[in-house]
């Protein structure tokens, strides 16, 4: 017989048994019954906030491809006519291979009155150091946290990083000769 801590009730093995498959059984209806449930379609709001909030993994598979081009179409005119950025990226990508950017939103604000989402995050780089030789502590690691000012986008359109505050990975440099390890 098992006692239940807080209650003056005894359970024996069978009816203990019992409640677990009734309980288990419960659950897998709900789990098959929300299965079976209707799709809806977002909302052209709802659209928008997830495209703001996506905005993030973007950036992680064009880092992963190595593609300055579409990392640039995904910021503002501002931080794209900053020469220091596509100089940044193009040092980074000549400098490292097998780049990845892991960010991550932890938590974000929507402000509709000018559409925009701040989005808190986390970042992880990391890469291989061009012709490092195996053994010789090529890897390449970074990370930092940051607040990420998004454009809500239109219907039809997409995201667009406004700004940075914090540690910045667009800025991220490695000299030629650096074996970070």
């Amino acid at each position: 017989m098992r006692h239940f801590k807080g209650t003056d009730r005894h359970c024996d093995k069978e009816s203990g048994s019992f409640l677990w498959s009734l309980q288990t059984l419960f659950f897998s209806v709900f789990l098959i019954l929300g299965a079976c449930s209707e799709a809806v379609e977002l909302t052209p709001e709802q659209k928008a906030l997830f495209g703001a909030w996506n905005i993030t993994k973007e950036i992680s598979k064009d880092y992963g491809k190595e593609d300055q081009q579409a990392i640039l179409s995904l910021l503002s005119p501002s931080i794209r006519s900053d020469g220091h950025v596509a100089a940044d990226l193009s040092a980074l990508f000549v400098r490292l291979d097998h780049v990845r950017l892991h960010l991550t939103a932890d938590s974000g604000v929507e402000d509709d009155r000018l559409g925009t989402m701040l989005l808190r995050s986390h970042w992880v780089l990391s890469g291989m150091v061009v012709g490092a030789k195996p053994g010789e502590g090529g890897g390449y690691l970074k990370a930092g946290e940051c607040r990420l000012l998004v454009s809500i986008p239109k219907p039809g359109g997409h995201a667009v990083l406004l700004s940075i505050s914090g540690d910045d990975f667009l800025r991220v440099q490695i000299a030629p000769a650096q074996k970070a390890g």
